[in-house]
């Protein structure tokens, strides 16, 4: 492939898997530059097929769990998802996620959003992580009062289609009674903004993505029958949305209900009693095209009980018209053809579920020209937040998954300093004493060593390139 013009090679491995373009990268030099070149970036993104991550985890204790990578197989009268340990992530093993809980709260272009929560220091932090690249960032820490346990209601993370700038919108409870607030960081800028008060009550905590908007159902309000809210990502204001028709139904006994994107279309669905409901708005923000397109009852639903199901979100949808379900501890697959329903996985019964899309982009890229970028291999230093990073570029071999977003032991992750403290601004090289990590400052800064002596990722690990990239 050496007499091949670079567009073309370049076209031919945007086509491959994902790990199959990670091997590829050690053929040569040329190769690895057309991996990370923009065009080949871009290029495979728009081919990506979508996958599942699936986040097992234990509801009642402070681990972080897994973030399992599963492939959807088309066969020709059903679908299988395969399991690929090596792509997939255990947040278990990363130093700065242990003893807290991790939620997975949106994924756009192969950046994942994770929200992290500490009881025993009280203060959450948000994430930003490429699971292909092997990259995280972590944003910067909010100065929200969390006297209160669990103080996030809602998140987003989305990016806008005109400017292309990544945003995560936060909802959360203010100091007021019965009264919410809303945060946006734009990726790069290093900072949070106000965007005060949320006229609506949520119900439910991720937002669906489409159309530049993020949207959620709302507890109905005295004055408006619509019961779906969206938050514009470039305007970045609130507003009611058209829902659908309100289903016929005991006022006493609050269905389970919840939004996804299916071939490009917003859904609602509805779950109560012994029924099923999927509405589709068929044109984007006209409230007669909502229709009801599939309705699962107990006899469809034979040995799944009530069938209290939500939706996976699957932008393209399957090929056969098949619809992903999850309910308590399983994934389904509805054939609105045949009008059956088929159990195709086991997870965990507390898992979370998005539609994933593999891409090659780089967090990096969000580092301004200030950014103090160390030669560390793994440790880049940012100023309000850090980028910790190992690319995947080793061929598939048995031995533990792989571990992203660790230092090397006793290095800060923002500065490289031997005493794992945080270096003041203008004076790379600092080394003051080293100090254990104690939580969140009164300034608003981590100090801390957030590395971990002793269980540094091997040489050797499937996963890690400890050179610089």
């Amino acid at each position: 492939m050496e007499a091949l013009p670079a567009e073309l090679t370049m076209d031919i491995l945007s086509r491959l898997p994902v790990k199959t373009i990670i091997r590829c990268k050690l053929v040569c030099k040329k190769w690895r530059n057309f991996v990370s070149d923009s065009f080949f970036v871009n290029l495979h993104l728009s081919r990506s097929p979508l996958v599942l991550m699936i986040q097992e985890k234990d509801k009642y204790s402070y681990f972080p769990g897994i973030l399992k990578w599963m492939e959807i197989e088309h066969k020709v009268d059903h679908h299988d998802l395969r399991y690929d340990p090596l792509m997939s992530l255990d947040l278990n093993m990363i130093s700065v996620f242990q003893n807290s809980l991790i939620n997975q709260m949106g994924s756009v272009n192969g950046f994942i959003c994770l929200w992290q929560f500490s009881p025993k220091l009280k203060f959450s932090d948000t994430y930003i992580c490429n699971p292909v690249t092997r990259e995280i960032m972590i944003l910067p820490r909010q100065q929200q009062n969390y006297k209160q346990g669990f103080s996030t209601v809602a998140y987003g993370f989305g990016v806008t289609s005109l400017t292309v700038e990544y945003k995560v919108v936060r909802i959360f409870k203010s100091s007021r009674p019965s009264v919410l607030e809303a945060d946006v960081y734009t990726l790069g800028t290093g900072q949070w903004r106000s965007l005060g008060p949320v006229p609506y009550r949520l119900y439910g905590s991720r937002g669906e993505f489409l159309n530049d908007r993020f949207h959620w159902i709302v507890y109905k309000k005295k004055d408006s029958p619509e019961r779906i809210c969206t938050f514009d990502l470039t305007s970045e204001t609130f507003q009611l949305f058209p829902s659908p028709p309100s289903e016929t139904i005991d006022e006493s006994y609050r269905p389970s209900q919840s939004l996804a994107v299916l071939k490009g279309c917003l859904c609602k669905s509805d779950s109560y009693g012994s029924q099923f409901s999927l509405w589709v708005m068929k044109e984007y923000g006209i409230k007669k095209s909502w229709h009801k397109e599939v309705v699962i009852t107990h006899s469809i639903s034979h040995g799944l009980g009530r069938p209290y199901l939500k939706a996976i979100s699957l932008t393209e949808g399957l090929k056969d018209g098949s619809i992903l379900l999850v309910s308590m501890g399983k994934l389904w697959a509805f054939y609105p053809r045949s009008k059956t329903i088929e159990e195709i996985e086991m997870i965990d019964y507390f898992a979370s579920v998005i539609s994933y899309r593999p891409s090659f982009l780089r967090l990096r890229n969000f580092e301004s020209e200030s950014f103090n970028q160390k030669t560390l291999g793994l440790v880049y230093g940012l100023p309000n937040s850090y980028l910790q990073t190992g690319l995947v570029n080793g061929p598939a071999r048995p031995g533990p998954n792989p571990v992203f977003g660790r230092s090397n032991p006793g290095l800060s992750p923002r500065t490289g300093n031997r005493s794992g403290t945080r270096a003041e601004p203008g004076k790379p090289g600092l080394n003051p004493k080293p100090g254990p990590e104690t939580g969140p400052n009164p300034a608003g800064t981590r100090a801390g060593n957030r590395s971990e002596p002793g269980r540094n990722p091997s040489p050797t690990q499937p996963g890690f390139d400890q050179t610089r990239v």
